[in-house]
This record gives C-alpha cells, sequence and structure tokens, in this order.
C-alpha cells in the first residue's frame, strides 16, 4: 500500500477516534451506513486488525443489523473493499494491499474476514485491469490477466471455504464470481441454494444473485421475477412477503431506477405485500421514504398518502436526489383530481 506522511496517519488515527466516540450515537440508517464502513476502512488503513475482528465477531455472532434491516457484517465488509483504488492497474499497489492482507491473515490464521478480503484484493484487481464498461469496451490483452485472477480469487475462496463460510458474505462473493468465472446456470443455482440455505436471510447473497440474473449477465426479467418469488418462498417464516419488495428494490438501484414498473415484471400487489411486512419488522425512515417513492411510481394513490404521511422528515436519496419529488407525490396522492398521472423525478438518474 501506498506510504503514507506522519501528518496523514496522524490525521487517520484523529477520525478513527472520533468515529468511535459517536458510533453509538448515530440514529438515521445512511449515517450508521456511512459510521461501519468508515470505521471499517480507517481500521485496516491503520492496520488495526484486533478492532476489525471484534467488530466482525460481534455482527456475526448477534446478526446485527442496521435501523433498516441490513445486515452489519455486509457494510464491514463494504467498508474494506471501498479502501482500495478500483482504477488502479499497477501490479505493485496490489501486492502492496495484498501482503498487508496476509499480515491480518497471519495474525488471525482461523478468521473468514481476511480471507474474504483477500480473494476480493484479487477480484478488485481483475476488474481494475478490466473495466467496468460492457465487455466489447475492453482492450483485448486485459481480459487474460482479468480472468487469470477472477479464477485466483474464486479457487482462493474454495480453498478456505471450511473458514470462510463461517462468515456469510463467504457466500455473497462466490455468487458475485460467479458472473465471470466460467460457472454455469446449475453451477449457479447449486451455489445459491446452498447460501441460502445456511444464511437464508443474509441479504447480499440474493442480491449477488440479481446481479447474476440480470438481463446483461446470465439472466433476463422472467428468471429475476421466478427468482423473486423463490427467495419469498425461502423466508416466508422469517421475512413474510419482505424478499420480494427488497430484490425489487435493489433491481432499482441496480440497474432500472424509476423505470422498475415499466421495465420489468415486478407485480406491484406482491411488492405492496413485501412492504407492509419490511416495515412491521423495520419501521425506519429510510424504508419508508423509499416505498413511499415506489407507491408513488406504481401509481397507487392510496399507499402513496398512507406512506408520506408517515414520512418525518424527506431523504433526498429515496427520492432520486430529487428535493421536490417527495412533495409532489404527497400532493398527487391527496388530490381531489383522479385523472393526473403520477409524478416522476427531474433529477437526471
Amino acid at each position: 500500500m501506498r506510504t503514507r506522511s506522519p501528518v496523514a496517519v496522524l490525521r487517520i488515527a484523529l477520525g478513527f477516534l472520533l468515529l468511535c466516540t459517536l458510533l453509538p450515537a448515530i440514529s438515521g440508517e445512511l449515517e450508521e451506513r456511512d459510521a461501519i464502513t468508515e470505521k471499517a476502512r480507517m481500521l485496516f488503513r491503520g492496520e488495526h486488525f484486533a478492532d476489525i475482528e471484534a467488530m466482525a465477531d460481534d455482527f456475526r455472532a448477534h446478526n446485527s443489523r442496521t435501523s433498516s434491516g441490513i445486515w452489519k457484517i455486509g457494510l464491514l465488509h463494504d467498508g474494506l473493499d471501498d479502501d482500495f483504488l478500483h482504477n488502479e492497474k499497477d501490479d505493485k499497489y496490489w501486492a502492496g494491499i495484498t501482503a498487508v492482507v496476509q499480515k491480518w491473515i497471519d495474525a488471525f490464521p482461523k478468521s473468514p474476514t481476511p480471507r474474504i478480503l483477500y480473494a476480493n484484493v484479487l477480484k478488485a484487481h481483475a476488474w481494475a485491469i478490466r473495466g467496468g464498461g460492457w465487455a466489447r469496451s475492453v482492450r483485448e490483452e486485459d481480459w487474460a490477466p482479468f480472468h487469470k485472477l477472477i479464477a485466483e480469487s474464486r479457487a482462493y475462496l474454495l480453498a478456505n471455504k471450511e473458514i470462510g463460510k463461517a462468515d456469510p458474505q463467504w457466500y455473497e462473493q462466490m455468487i458475485e464470481l460467479a458472473r465471470t468465472d466460467g460457472s454455469t446456470d446449475d453451477d449457479f443455482e447449486a451455489l445459491v441454494d446452498e447460501a441460502t440455505w445456511k444464511y437464508p436471510d443474509y441479504y447480499p447473497s440474493y442480491f449477488a444473485a440479481i446481479m447474476y440474473l440480470q438481463p446483461r449477465w446470465h439472466g433476463d426479467l422472467a428468471a429475476i421475477e421466478a427468482f423473486a418469488n423463490r427467495a419469498v418462498n425461502k423466508t416466508r417464516e422469517i421475512e413474510g412477503d419482505s424478499m420480494y419488495a427488497r430484490i425489487y428494490w435493489y433491481a432499482s438501484e441496480l440497474e432500472f431506477g424509476e423505470r422498475l414498473f415499466k421495465d420489468t415484471s415486478v407485480a406491484w400487489p406482491k411488492m405492496k405485500r413485501g412492504i407492509v411486512d419490511v416495515l412491521k419488522r423495520y419501521p425506519d425512515q429510510w424504508n419508508i421514504n423509499n416505498f413511499a417513492h415506489f407507491a408513488c411510481l406504481a401509481g397507487d394513490r392510496e399507499e402513496t398518502a398512507r406512506l408520506t404521511a408517515r414520512v418525518k422528515d424527506p431523504i433526498s436519496e429515496a427520492w432520486a436526489k430529487d428535493a421536490t419529488l417527495f412533495a409532489h407525490c404527497m400532493e398527487w396522492a391527496n388530490s381531489a383530481d383522479k385523472s393526473a398521472p403520477p409524478p416522476t423525478s427531474k433529477a437526471p438518474e
């Protein structure tokens, strides 16, 4: 990793101390997520491996969630991943990160966390070489190193499965790699079945599967709909119909945006039942804001009116970063004019 000046190191240390002080007091969903990811990032930069281990052990032991229901162990892994320069192609840079992660593995040889990170470093290096564009934009000479590193990442995870599978993120990483590692659809199905049998309500595994099932990769709209229904059946005893709403919410964030009800096979009555079940367990303002937006997009006046009435403070990120959309949806839902179409965001996606 790149050498930091003493001033930079001091700033990291002071920032970490501030985060440790503020973390218990943070209440908003987005602030809570940012606090977890930033704390993980700063601990990794300072090589405070024991402190990361304590966080991870606590999150796994208690199946810890944020106020909206998101798994904290997944956010911890996101924070570690976010510290990489994903456009960096210099092999020395990646060798430096690998050396730090190996130091962590040596210090905690039975921990799944650094082993999952090690595989993620290989994957991130692969994507830094390939770039994030469509396949046709990739240089021919970049394909071989990309596939080599993806294969190494998968092989490393498999070689460390007995340790790695103690953390549900091991499965998420394997499902994520299935998009590009040459796995067949049967391989993918078997992997998802194993992941959701062992950790039936770990959302990131389902979200990684939706990435695989995107039309641009290995699936289509019918496959996404079928998977959403299977996910509901698998998790109904725990989640009710929640997974249907969460999966299509993720699909919206991933690709479809405000076109969700135009460009996918989503069934609003099913999604609305899922919304009700999510809010029974997690009546968080982040969830309420997002679901009020979906109700407006779906053209459901009654549900939009009901949910916007529960919004205490509009959260811009939940309304396509359009500060006016919440007010427009509330006004539309309560208008005497029933012929007007539902409003949509004027902000660029």
